[in-house]
């Protein structure tokens, strides 16, 4: 079995995060039993917090009103605790910050204000010739609130110091006897497992291919130019090969998909997520609660989690051409949380596919961040999918069958996969010279058989020339009584036939070409109408 952890905790209850395990043994020396580092701050007394987590508007900093300050007898006219500690030539990182400061360099810039109006008691040391803020003390419940101190291991030498000055000003023991004396042992909480209900956005910026044609696979240099702004939703890739699509971000997987959904809707070119011209990336955001943020724990917990349950299934979907993008723990930093880059743009093969990925990805992430340990095997089974990632044994064969089944994928256009048939659009190409009458005539019979062409799948016909030397009764392609087939002379894509030139450039009855049309609709088997020319009308 395979443990993934983000429990930060250690057997006491501390909520060790950077160097607060250097820490611990002051701060316990000094009559503090539980607290932690990048935490909610919890009036539990006798407890030491280091840049905690709001809990009024869920913004990094502090709370000076949740402390039970009203009428407290151990509180006088604001007090400020100042420590003949100087900062100065110290070089520490973040020792001062807090929310609200606006340093042009945080890591020896300590100017912080200190805040008017307040309630809380204050923790200030000197800095030159000002004087900055360290953090809050309660003496009524003996509570530690401070800035960052364990944001380095350099700092942790004059956290004690801070913690030293402090109690010779306070007296910690004399303070931690009158609490046990006066709400006895029978206040400490006996542990209970903590209920988190912690959430994550999801987003993503796959990158397709543009095709030539709707029905084969051929690649080209996208031209969706008009759309190369990086703010766009339908934008370029920065390689300029690629389009890249860039929804909005969402709370669940059916809203991502939609949004995704949209933008198909709004292009008009076809777009394959084969791979093998261009590297394809299907990028997955994971917009991340703040607290988790920066944490290389949970980061590192995050990304081997997702390299079991998507990364490594899906990664051998990718294309030819994805080189040494092709590997997992690839991510990248970012403002709302993590980029995780191992996915190839596959999963967007159709909605479904999309959908089931997002929510592996969602449920993985949101059960290790609320659970903070989760065990299954090596490589996860069906048992772990539908425990870990929670999805049902028929979503589970789904996503299963789509890894398999994808290698049949030929690289033409997904589009079909992710918008309704009309809007997809019928195309019919003249190749070579052609007699304008007659070009007319054979876009209008063609046209009438838009539906029955979709609904096997043609969304192209190309209506190329033979050479005249060729003779007068040759088509290519595709058989006609009384014509001679002849094979296609190095074009063997669906959709392609050859029309000799007298068809294409002489005056011809139109039963002539009627009969043409219905060689081309016999060989995708779509039933014959016959239909006199003169009824049909052609827009000239």
């Amino acid at each position: 079995m395979k443990k993934i952890s983000i429990n930060l905790r250690d057997e006491d209850g501390w909520h060790v995060e950077e160097c607060l395990g250097r820490l611990i043994p002051n701060l316990k020396t000094c009559g503090f039993t539980t607290g932690g580092s990048h935490c909610s701050i919890n009036l539990v007394p006798k407890s030491a917090w280091f840049f905690c987590e709001n809990m009024q508007d869920e913004d990094v900093g502090f709370v000076f009103d949740i402390f039970p300050c009203y009428d407290c007898p151990y509180r006088e006219n604001q007090i400020i605790y100042k420590l003949d500690i100087d900062l100065s030539q110290r070089g520490l990182k973040y020792f001062g910050d807090y929310s609200g400061s606006n340093f042009d360099n945080a890591e020896v810039e300590y100017s912080t204000p200190l805040p008017t109006g307040s309630l809380s008691c204050q923790i200030v040391a000197k800095n030159q010739e000002k004087r900055v803020l360290l953090g809050v003390y309660c003496k009524k419940l003996h509570i530690l609130h401070a800035t960052d101190w364990t944001h380095a291991k350099e700092n942790i030498e004059t956290a004690k110091e801070v913690l030293e000055a402090l109690n010779e000003i306070v007296n910690f023991q004399e303070v931690v006897q009158r609490i046990d004396k006066e709400i006895g042992e029978q206040q400490k909480p006996e542990k209970e497992k903590e209920i988190r209900n912690y959430k994550i956005k999801l987003g993503c910026d796959p990158e397709f291919e543009q095709l030539s044609s709707w029905n084969r696979y051929r690649v080209i240099d996208t031209n969706i130019y008009t759309y190369s702004c990086e703010c766009g939703e339908i934008g370029v890739d920065g390689a300029g090969y690629q389009v890249e699509f860039r929804p909005d971000p969402a709370d669940t997987p059916e809203e991502l998909v939609a949004n995704i959904r949209n933008l198909f809707e709004n292009i008009s070119v076809p777009l394959s997520v084969k791979g093998d011209i261009h590297p394809l990336g299907g990028h997955v955001h994971l917009g991340l609660p703040s607290e988790f943020i920066g944490n290389s724990v949970v980061r590192d917990s995050i990304l081997e989690i997702l390299d079991d349950f998507i990364g490594a299934p899906l990664l051998d979907l990718s294309g030819e051409a994805r080189g040494s993008y092709k590997r997992l723990g690839s991510y990248r930093e970012q403002p709302h949380g993590i980029e995780y880059r191992p996915l190839p743009s596959a999963y967007l093969f159709n909605p479904e596919f999309a959908y089931l990925t997002f929510k592996i990805t969602k449920n993985v992430v949101e059960n290790l961040l609320n659970q903070q340990e989760l065990e299954y095997e090596e490589n996860p089974t069906k048992k772990d999918y539908l425990a870990v990632a929670s999805l049902t044994e028929e979503e589970y064969e789904k996503f299963m069958n789509y890894i398999e089944g994808y290698s049949k994928y030929d690289g033409t256009q997904i589009n079909k996969n992710w918008v309704p048939l009309e809007k997809i659009p019928f195309v019919i190409r003249f190749r070579d010279e052609w007699n304008k009458n007659n070009k007319r005539i054979f876009k209008a019979l063609l046209s009438q058989y838009e539906s029955d062409f979709k609904n096997i799948g043609v969304y192209e016909i190309v209506l190329y020339g033979l050479k005249r030397d060729r003779g007068d009764y040759v088509v290519a392609g595709f058989e006609v009584e009384g014509y001679e087939t002849i094979s296609h002379p190095g074009r063997k894509y669906e959709g392609w036939f050859g029309i000799p030139a007298r068809i294409r450039q002489d005056e011809v009855d139109e039963v002539e070409i009627e009969e043409i049309i219905n060689g081309i609709l016999r060989q995708f088997e779509i039933e014959i109408v016959e239909t006199a020319y003169e009824k049909v009308e052609i827009a000239s």
